[in-house]
């Protein structure tokens, strides 16, 4: 009965169109009473209902990424950021021009890094030497001159 090719095909279709919408189904069950949705494989925490799929895509708006913004900065090496004298200095031309950001050397050349780290291997190795001295304090100088800090 099916020796001719001529069936090969339609039947193929057949078994392919039932085996796809059958796993899909299996996939992906709708209950349309409540409105909410399971989706088989994804993760717990993943949105099953229309409340928490608008939560989630308020949490995702909030992490979303800062819009892009033109930087024109200056590089300061370690000993110039940390005297208060020459970073006054600085932020009085950042502000007097269109720069907008500073890049702070915070790790020199043969790898030592140049304030006071907490992080345990810098610790262990003894590769930190503190030039920069209160670095929180440097921050917040050039942050609320609202100017960028990359270091």
């Amino acid at each position: 009965m099916f020796h001719t090719s001529k069936y090969y095909f339609p039947i193929f279709l057949v078994v392919t169109a039932f085996l796809t919408a059958g796993v899909g189904w299996q996939w992906i069950q709708v209950t349309t009473e409540t409105g909410s949705y399971y989706f088989y494989g994804v993760a717990d925490e993943a949105p099953k209902d229309a409340l928490e799929v608008k939560l989630y895509q308020a949490q995702k708006e909030e992490k979303a990424k800062p819009e892009k913004r033109e930087v024109k900065g200056i590089y300061l090496t370690a000993y110039t950021a940390s005297n208060d004298t020459s970073r006054q200095r600085l932020i009085d031309l950042i502000d007097a021009t269109e720069l907008n950001a500073v890049v702070i050397d915070i790790k020199d050349y043969t790898g030592y890094t140049l304030y006071d780290s907490q992080l345990e291997l810098v610790n262990e190795l003894g590769t930190d030497k503190d030039r920069l001295g209160d670095i929180k304090k440097i921050v917040d100088d050039f942050h609320t001159h609202n100017i960028y800090v990359i270091a």
